[in-house]
């Protein structure tokens, strides 16, 4: 008796994001399919190669979805991507993951190796389905990707030719397109970004530059100003 009541208290609480601005409150997250656990977090690792082994051999696709069980300290494969990708961005932003540009590893006699894309899916885990969402103005690998006022911000990262970006897109899921806002200051790849408090974060990162590889400043971005916070240096 006393473990069904508790069970049930657990599963009236369950899954905080449904009742959250990242999913709609009218939204049944537990169903047979889906990936969601009722009692704990869930997490999903989407894609990505490992370059030690031979690509394309099995658990080295860049398609493989796995979810990770707490309870046996394991990975389970749960699904895969419609491409493979590596050095993508994803995100949670209203009941979906997204999945944001990276490279194609798949060689092209056209395109070459590894192309950077502008490609952006969006996930259900509930139903384990796939949405091809509006994609990125600029194609772009190894950057940052923020939910901010729900929103998404692609920000830096490196283009086809290998640049290292200046440039932050945002994605508007009321209209389903992505726009430029303000730039940051300093070029950058593989940084660290997040959301703290009314700002986007950035610090960090890799330069592309022979002289300075190695970023040290921390700016922060304004949404409803589009203005930067001025930078700060590492000392």
């Amino acid at each position: 008796m006393f473990n069904h009541s508790k069970e049930s208290l657990a599963r009236t609480n369950m899954n905080k994001l449904s009742t959250s601005i990242l999913g709609p409150s009218n939204k049944n997250y537990m169903t047979d399919a889906s990936l969601f656990n009722w009692d704990r977090e869930t997490v999903l690792v989407f894609g990505g190669i490992d370059y030690h082994t031979t690509y394309g051999i099995s658990g080295n696709t860049g398609k493989n979805i796995y979810r990770f069980d707490p309870v046996t300290n394991s990975w389970d494969l749960v699904g895969e991507l419609p491409e493979p990708r590596h050095h993508h961005s994803v995100a949670f932003l209203r009941g979906r993951v997204f999945l944001v540009g990276g490279a194609d590893p798949r060689e092209d006699d056209l395109r070459g190796k590894s192309v950077v894309v502008s490609t952006v899916w969006s996930y259900e885990p509930v139903t384990r389905s796939w949405y091809s969402e509006s994609g990125l103005a600029i194609p772009r690998k190894n950057f940052g990707l923020v939910v901010h006022r729900m929103a998404l911000y692609a920000i830096g990262g490196q283009d086809k030719k290998g640049r290292v970006l200046r440039s932050v897109e945002k994605f508007d899921p009321n209209t389903g397109s992505w726009s430029e806002v303000r730039a940051m200051s300093t070029a950058r790849m593989a940084a660290a970004a997040t959301k703290y408090r009314d700002y986007i974060w950035v610090a960090g990162g890799m330069t592309g530059e022979k002289r300075r590889p190695v970023c040290n400043i921390v700016e922060c971005y304004n949404s409803k100003t589009n203005q930067l916070v001025i930078p700060v240096r590492h000392q």
